[in-house]
């Protein structure tokens, strides 16, 4: 089951991981990013030009600075 994080730092479930319900969680076209030896995240390919406010618990895991609400997936999930 994948989380949603949220830039407000709050973590909610997804078990519908389609491509439409990942554009919803992440308010629009999609980008998945891999992040070594923790699995991958689904995140806005458009964040930062869309002016998304920066998502400080998802850039932590990323390392990197993340906007918007983006979705973390386990290892096994499939996209």
């Amino acid at each position: 089951m994948a989380t949603i994080i949220t830039i407000e730092g709050e973590e909610l479930k997804l078990k519908n991981l389609s491509r439409d319900a990942l554009q919803k969680a992440v308010g629009g076209y999609i980008e998945v990013i891999r992040i070594p030896d923790k699995g991958r995240m689904v995140i806005n390919e458009e964040g930062a030009n869309l002016g998304l406010a920066v998502n400080n618990a998802a850039s932590l895991i990323y390392g990197q600075r993340v906007y918007g609400d983006v979705v973390l997936l386990d290892k096994d999930d499939k996209v």
